[in-house]
């Protein structure tokens, strides 16, 4: 079976992982699809199991109300996401990563994605 990976599973996943591990509170939208794809490599190697990520424009500007994640663009018109100052990282956890599968916990946190 298929799973799905948001752009705003990823980022936050991706935020939450940086902010615990280095402080670094912001992540480009570049490093989020090099993320995507080593998430999507390790479940397949680990599971067999394909991924698809949602990566597609309007998908960036739907994060615009996020109310952990601020979406900022620069110079040249690229995301750039960060956590919001008051964003509860504990809250984020338990929306975007705890109702995923094992595998796919496993293959978010995964100190090489």
């Amino acid at each position: 079976m298929t799973a799905f990976l948001s752009l705003e599973t990823l980022v936050a996943n991706a935020l939450i992982e940086l902010s615990s591990r280095m402080n670094v509170l912001t992540v480009t939208f570049e490093q989020v699809v090099h993320y995507a794809w080593n998430v999507e490599r390790l479940i397949k190697r680990r599971t067999g199991k394909d991924v698809i990520s949602l990566l597609s424009r309007q998908y960036q500007y739907d994060m615009e109300g996020n109310e952990y994640i601020d979406v900022t663009f620069d110079d040249i018109g690229n995301p750039v996401f960060g956590l919001k100052p008051d964003a509860d990282v504990k809250a984020m956890e338990d929306f975007y990563k705890w109702p995923h599968s094992i595998d796919m916990i496993n293959a978010l946190t995964d100190g090489s994605s």
